[in-house]
């Protein structure tokens, strides 16, 4: 008896996307897994800190000393 032909699977772009995404994401948390678990920040914040005070004017001291 001959087996039927393999049927050709069909993707669309976002569902190729999703198996790269998950990956990436994964090799995302491997490489900050040291500081991670290095890390005393209270449990339940949900990262490992902020982005810092951003100025809003990079350039006072330059300004202050001109004055």
């Amino acid at each position: 008896m001959e087996q039927p032909k393999r049927r050709q699977e069909r993707y669309t772009n976002a569902q190729r996307k999703v198996p790269f995404a998950e990956f990436s994401m994964f090799n995302d948390w491997r490489l900050k897994e040291a500081k991670t678990l290095s890390s005393t920040r209270h449990g339940r914040h949900a990262t490992l800190g902020g982005q810092g005070h951003k100025e809003l004017t990079p350039i006072t001291d330059n300004i202050l000393a001109y004055m």
